[in-house]
């Protein structure tokens, strides 16, 4: 009986195998068990949000948002959400630094956070989770209010650098337009 690192019994056919097949595949198996464990672990953390109540806020007194990682291609999921964030009345400020200097959305495009000349309300952010530290470094040395991290995206050392620095506006794992479409535009939806 073969058994895996966190102990688990494994198919007792095992040692009828040829021990090259064996070996190969208990390493595979090893390898999905460390991988399962992997996910598990990054699963465990779970970013707490805000009520709805200070989230309708944020989006009610905002008007500018700077979209790290807004593409220029749309197809992408950054500029389908800008553009219609945009046609709500939001001013979307594209940072990109591949393309930075250009044009996305009519507006232009910055390399960074730091190089927006004026106030930023909220900072999108379109970048994988592992970026998230990152972003929230360069957040921090601007003085925009509010950290959002698309759906799908947290990462629990973005947040605590956030924290840290004592900015505690900070939604992550929420898609911007889904938010403002429940949100803000839910009661109009329904003729309420």
């Amino acid at each position: 009986m073969f058994k895996t690192e966190s102990g688990r019994k494994l198919f007792s056919f095992l040692p009828l195998l040829t021990t090259n097949t064996c070996n190969a595949l208990r390493i595979v198996i090893l390898f999905k068990e460390r991988k399962r464990i992997q996910k598990e672990i990054l699963m465990a953390y779970s970013f707490r949000n805000p009520s709805d109540g200070i989230i309708k806020h944020y989006l009610e007194t905002s008007k500018i948002i700077a979209v790290v990682g807004l593409s220029d291609r749309e197809d992408t999921t950054s500029h389908r959400v800008s553009k219609e964030m945009q046609e709500r009345g939001y001013r979307i400020i594209p940072v990109n630094p591949r393309a930075a200097g250009g044009q996305i959305l009519g507006e232009t495009v910055y390399a960074s956070l730091q190089e927006i000349p004026f106030p930023v309300d909220i900072v999108d952010v379109y970048r994988r989770s592992e970026f998230l530290p990152d972003v929230a470094r360069d957040f921090i040395e601007t003085d925009a209010k509010i950290f959002w991290a698309q759906l799908g995206l947290e990462n629990q050392e973005a947040e605590e650098i956030l924290q840290g620095a004592g900015r505690e506006d900070i939604v992550m794992n929420r898609c911007i337009k889904r938010e403002h479409t429940r949100l803000i535009l839910g009661d109009s939806l329904y003729g309420l």
